[in-house]
Order: structure tokens, then C-alpha cells, then sequence
């Protein structure tokens, strides 16, 4: 029998942490291991993991959804387990959600995701994800509620070339062949990068059958008002870095100016404040994105 382990990333969420262990032990087909990556919480996560006799707390400072995943990941290779159940800890999988995954993650399958809904039960499509490509530039798109009922006949599987960590399960077999998630990218990207360097190699799909609700209300988005200025930096920095993995020549440039234009209207148009800030953060942001500078950024301290 395939031997999967459950990585799970938090930090400072313990109640929400504690929601998603408990839905992870009451599965049908229960996970051989759960490691849970503490992004250096101080809520009181260290102490409640300590108490937990059925799993393996990794706890080292905050790099990021991206240095959390590495981490727990590399363990699991370490550990020798064939496959890895990855979720932040916002995700809450229904009760045969890795029965239904481990029955599809066949041999030479990059991975199977499940389906992502809001807790009141709608599609939370943003995760799964395919490439629209327009000339000269290919863009990732989220599913559709059409294309995806309109493939459902191939037995609930659809395939996508791009997932978020949240509840994907991901062969072992295909993260030796393409290597670990680039915690350089700290937050945001990282989860597509990474899914979509299995998915030049191994087929990915999303499992419309396998549920798990995100409990997260605010889903990143380059039109949303409510990132903040450090954020705003992490999604169109991670943006332009992952299109070096797509095409290393020219869609990059293509990218940041398109990131430069769109994000800086962007910017004006949903008046955020205080401007100044944003367009320092999207100024660092294209550079750095074109130079291909990663890792972990203090705003406020750096210097043009």
C-alpha cells in the first residue's frame, strides 16, 4: 500500500490548524504521517503541537508559505514516503477526500487535486489552473465552471497544468524528477511554479469527485484592494520570476511590462493608499522580478 504523509503549513492560526488535523486524522483512508511545518508562530501553535503524539512538528522561522512547503517536503523525500498531501492549514478536506486521490494517482501522474470550495459549498476555481495563450504571451487562467462540468465525463478527472497547495496530492516519484518548491519566492507563485514543473513532465488533474473547503476569505488576486503593500510586492515580483520557468526569452520582459502598466492603472484606479508606497513596492517589484531576485524582502528598508 502506497505510503503518504500530510505536510501542513502554518503560522499563527492554531484554531484553524487545529480544524484541518482534525479533519486530516478522521479521513477514510488515514495518511501513514502528518508533518506540520510552524512558520515561527507565537500564538501558541508550538505548545499544542508538543501535545500531539500522532505527528511531527517541524517549527523554524518564518520563510513563507514557499519555506514551509520546502521544508516539510524534503522531509517527506527523507522519509522515504511515496506520495505527499499538501495543504495549508486553512484547508479543510472532506472526510474521503485522500481515498479518492490515492485512487487516482496512478503510476506516471504528476498529481491529483481535489476540488476547492468556499465553506457555503461554491467553486473556489482560482486554484486549478491552465494557460490561455495569447501571441506572444501565455497567461494562466482559472477553470471555468463550463470547461470544467463539460469534462467531467472523463470519470471526474480534468486536467489542469497549474494547482494551489490546498489538498493537492503530489507523487514523490515526480518531486525527485523536478525538484523541491523555490522557498525563494516566500509567498504567492510558489505553488504554481512548482505544479506546473510536474506538469511539463508528468500529467497533473483535479479531481472533481475529492473536495476540501478554504477557509481563507481572501483569495490574492492582482485586482484585489486588500493586499497590502507587501504582498503587492510578493505577487507581481513572483509573477515575473515565474515566467522564467515558462519561457526564459522574451516573455519575461513581455510579462513585467505588462506588469508595470497594468498593475501601476491597477494601482490608481482602486486608489490605494498611500500611493506612493504601492508603486515603491511594484517599482522593486518588476526589478527584481526581471533580475530574477528572489527571497524574503523588508520594504521599508531597502534602498533603490
Amino acid at each position: 500500500m502506497t505510503r503518504v504523509v500530510a505536510v501542513v503549513v502554518t503560522r499563527n492560526r492554531l484554531p484553524m490548524l487545529q480544524k484541518c488535523i482534525d479533519a486530516i486524522r478522521k479521513q477514510t483512508r488515514p495518511c501513514d504521517h502528518i508533518i506540520v511545518v510552524d512558520n515561527g508562530s507565537d500564538d501558541g501553535t508550538d505548545l499544542w503541537l508538543k501535545d500531539q503524539n500522532d505527528l511531527s512538528a517541524l517549527r523554524q522561522t518564518n520563510t513563507g508559505g514557499a519555506g514551509g512547503f520546502h521544508t516539510g517536503i524534503a522531509a517527506a523525500l527523507r522519509d522515504g514516503y511515496e506520495s505527499v498531501w499538501l495543504m495549508d492549514d486553512d484547508v479543510i478536506p472532506s472526510g474521503n477526500c485522500l481515498e479518492l486521490l490515492l485512487c487516482n494517482l496512478h503510476p506516471g501522474v504528476g498529481f491529483v487535486a481535489p476540488l476547492v470550495t468556499t465553506p457555503a459549498g461554491s467553486r473556489q476555481l482560482c486554484h486549478h489552473k491552465r494557460f490561455h495563450r495569447f501571441p506572444y504571451l501565455r497567461e494562466f487562467c482559472a477553470m471555468s465552471n463550463d470547461l470544467l462540468d463539460r469534462e467531467l465525463p472523463n470519470g471526474g478527472l480534468v486536467r489542469i497544468e497549474a494547482n494551489g497547495f490546498v489538498g493537492l496530492l503530489v507523487s514523490c516519484t515526480a518531486i525527485r524528477a523536478i525538484g523541491l518548491p523555490r522557498k525563494g519566492f516566500f509567498i504567492t507563485w510558489d505553488d504554481t511554479e512548482f505544479t506546473f514543473r510536474i506538469t511539463r513532465t508528468f500529467p497533473g488533474y483535479v479531481l472533481v469527485g475529492a473536495t476540501v473547503e478554504h477557509h481563507n476569505a481572501v483569495v490574492a488576486s492582482s485586482n484585489s484592494n486588500q493586499l497590502p503593500p507587501w504582498r503587492f510586492y510578493y505577487q507581481w515580483r513572483n509573477r515575473i520570476l515565474f515566467s522564467w520557468t515558462v519561457d526564459p526569452f522574451p516573455l519575461p520582459i513581455l510579462v513585467a511590462l505588462r506588469v508595470a502598466v497594468g498593475a501601476g492603472t491597477r494601482t490608481i484606479i482602486d486608489g490605494r493608499r498611500p500611493l506612493r508606497t504601492y508603486f515603491r513596492a511594484l517599482w522593486y517589484a518588476v526589478r527584481d522580478g526581471v533580475s530574477r531576485t528572489d527571497g524574503q524582502v523588508d520594504l521599508a528598508t531597502r534602498k533603490p
